[in-house]
């Protein structure tokens, strides 16, 4: 019924990310999103959105800003959050459709909801602003180039902390500046910014500094990196968290525990003739770890435990979520500026990222639209979601996932496992392949 195109095909698998749009597919559409629990249905309407906004039909897209505006206009738990998310999404859609005044004035709607939110920038890009300012310079008004400006001073005077860190948003920021200096006739200071961002972008894709970085601390790696978290640590305590020496702890009302921990490189430098290249490019570095760890799910330790990262059932890195193309980032320990760029992070990136798993159901739900490696799951991430779902008493749609997972291709010593497995959570009728 519903679905996306997928190597010539219709892939139907999920009912609200469709590519297509007519009455019988919007008919589907509003039937499953009755039956969806309230607090999930605006996010289902800005995934569907998002889908259609992003066809090359401009009918279809012109649906999916419909769908946005729903969105917006809409209610419950999560509001604030999708709301946000809806704003942006529909001025960023206008703004690449050339519908310069409704994107300005949508990206207008959007700021003055992140300024009136208690939640401030979750579920937006975090550089409003930056696109506001890229959409006046467009559009060229009679006061347009003057509020571009005050945008880009605002966010030079660090009101946005995430330009410092992603390049391809560092690039667009130096773009604008150049882009309004050019305009204003101050050739010399656009060419400047423009050789700054084509400098950036031959640069790492994160951490960005478009300034030169200032030298190394004299201190043991051990030693700065334990500095860095005793200045982080009053943050994460505010924001509920524990610390046991580099690592973080936090329960929720439901009993999941949320986990942020420093990992260090290598403490030692590499002797001399040594050919390990890894431990030679990680020492004095450390990473920043994210996990959430899940009471019902398989191997969970006891109620009262402090839980270490690996204990974790959801497992993510800060810098990886930070940034997409970064599949591991290692931060310099005795770099002067190392706690505020990390400190920012995780502000930005990491605490959000935990705080969307506040209990069991925004687990399976994440799991659902995202998939197991979305959200840093195992593989057999099918076997504990059907287990949470027996904790709850659903055990109809727990045999369903079963079901589905153990059609699959499984290895044989999973087999076994699954056969020992199964009967102690009341699911032995199944019974894996082979059986």
């Amino acid at each position: 019924m519903t679905g996306a195109f997928v190597g010539g095909e219709w892939d139907d698998k999920d009912w609200f990310r469709s590519s297509r749009w007519n009455e019988e597919v919007a008919a589907e559409f509003e039937r499953r999103l009755a039956r969806a629990r309230p607090h999930n249905r605006l996010q289902y309407l800005v995934i569907q959105a998002g889908h259609l906004c992003s066809q090359p039909d401009p009918t279809l897209r012109a649906k999916g800003r419909e769908l946005l505006r729903r969105a917006i206009d809409g209610e419950g738990e999560f509001h604030d959050l999708h709301a946000k998310t809806a704003r942006e999404n529909l001025a960023n859609n206008l703004a690449a459709e050339g519908m310069l005044d409704a994107a300005v004035d949508a990206y207008r709607d959007t700021l003055r909801a992140i300024a009136s939110s208690p939640n401030g920038r979750s579920g937006t890009s975090g550089v409003s602003e930056l696109s506001l300012a890229e959409a006046l310079l467009r559009r060229r008004g009679p006061h347009d180039l003057s509020e571009a400006r005050q945008l880009l001073d605002s966010i030079d005077s660090a009101s946005t902390p995430v330009i410092s860190f992603f390049r391809h948003v560092t690039t667009r920021y130096l773009m604008a500046r150049s882009e309004l200096h050019r305009a204003l006739g101050e050739t010399e200071v656009a060419d400047d910014y423009a050789q700054f961002a084509l400098e950036g972008l031959e640069a790492p894709a994160f951490p960005v500094r478009p300034t030169t970085p200032a030298p190394p601390s004299e201190l043991p790696p051990a030693v700065a990196l334990a500095a860095i978290v005793e200045a982080i640590a009053p943050t994460l305590k505010a924001a509920g968290f524990r610390k046991r020496r580099h690592a973080f702890n936090r329960r929720t009302p439901d009993g999941l525990t949320h986990v942020l921990s420093f990992q260090a490189g290598a403490s030692d430098p590499p002797r001399e003739g040594a050919s390990n290249s890894l431990l030679a490019s990680l020492h004095g570095k450390f990473a920043v770890n994210l996990s959430v760890h899940i009471p019902g799910m398989r191997h969970s330790v006891a109620a009262d435990a402090w839980v270490n990262e690996y204990n974790g059932h959801l497992r993510r890195r800060l810098g990886a979520l930070a940034d997409e193309q970064a599949r591991d980032v290692w931060w310099d320990s005795r770099h002067p500026d190392a706690a505020t760029d990390v400190g920012e992070v995780i502000r930005s990136v990491g605490l959000p990222w935990l705080g969307r798993f506040p209990d069991v159901g925004s687990v399976i739900e994440a799991w659902r639209i995202e998939g197991w490696r979305a959200i840093g799951m195992s593989p057999a991430s099918s076997v504990d979601i059907a287990c949470l779902l027996i904790r709850l008493d659903r055990r109809d749609e727990a045999e369903v996932v079963l079901r589905e997972y153990l059609s699959g291709a499984l290895n044989q010593s999973h087999v076994r496992y699954l056969r020992d497995f199964l009967p102690t959570v009341g699911m032995g009728h199944l019974g894996p392949p082979g059986d």
